[in-house]
């Protein structure tokens, strides 16, 4: 058998190799079937990070709001207190009125009728423990019901922890304005620690007296943290992060070699 005849039976037998360009068309397929189902993936897991994209945007737009809201909830809960403080002195301030009145119809003499006035303004609470103070221009202190040691004494250099001269304060927005707010701070009856505390003075000029009144704004502050905790303790709540079942058995189909059933899928 010569040469001739054996590339001759190679030819007709059904033993054929395959041509290097059916090989090489069916690696590409396999390369882009592979190609296809990780850019699937690559699709979903895209998807899928823009909707936590989303959602914490809508939560961190939550938050602000909340702080928004809970920052004017504590305006709105200050300017309550200092309106009501306003009213209470007010009040206070007619009783001063009413004295000064029966001195000028003479039924009392102007000691007298400072001396009632004194009186019944030392004796006036509200909301318990909330009381009325008196000091002149000098300023001196003409009735302090808590502090009755200050009676009779020269405050000018009387000042609270961060250094605010306040009685020469009540006497300042007194003499400008005729009335006004104070903000200092001064411990509550029994205490020893200054709080914050707003104070509104008015002026009688008759007597050359400031009269005033202060509510502690610490239950506003208070009120602020507690709202500000629970709507951090709402927003805390939100549900855990998982992947998805669809998505997770799409990326672990990406990260393997698809064979041909996983490429028909695509």
């Amino acid at each position: 058998m010569d040469g001739t005849e054996l590339f001759a039976i190679s030819a007709e037998s059904p033993y054929v190799l395959p041509d290097a360009g059916t090989t090489g068309r069916r690696k590409n397929e396999n390369r882009n079937g592979g190609s296809i189902v990780e850019r699937a993936a690559g699709r979903t897991l895209s998807t899928w990070s823009k909707l936590a994209l989303v959602a914490g945007l809508a939560l961190a737009g939550m938050l602000i709001l909340a702080v928004l809201a809970l920052t004017a909830e504590r305006s709105m809960l200050l300017e309550d207190r200092k309106v009501k403080t306003r009213h209470v002195v007010e009040t206070a301030y007619g009783v001063l009125q009413r004295f000064h009145s029966l001195q000028e119809k003479g039924q009392l003499t102007e000691a007298q009728a400072k001396q009632e006035a004194i009186a019944t303004v030392k004796s006036l609470r509200y909301e318990t423990s909330e009381y009325f103070w008196i000091n002149d221009l000098e300023p001196r202190v003409v009735m302090h019901p808590i502090k009755p040691e200050l009676d009779g004494k020269d405050v000018s250099g009387y000042k609270d922890p961060d250094g605010n001269a306040l009685f020469v304060e009540f006497v300042k927005v007194a003499r400008a304005s005729g009335s006004g707010y104070v903000d200092y701070l001064w411990p509550k009856p029994g205490a020893e620690k200054p709080v914050a505390k707003t104070s509104y003075v008015m002026l009688f000029k008759p007597w050359g007296w400031v009269i005033g009144s202060g509510i502690y704004i610490d239950d506003v502050n208070r009120i602020f943290r507690l709202e500000g905790a629970a709507a951090a303790q709402a927003a805390s709540r939100k549900p855990a992060r998982s992947t998805p079942a669809p998505l997770a058995k799409l990326a672990a189909g990406a990260r393997a070699t698809p064979d041909e059933s996983e490429f028909q899928r695509f």
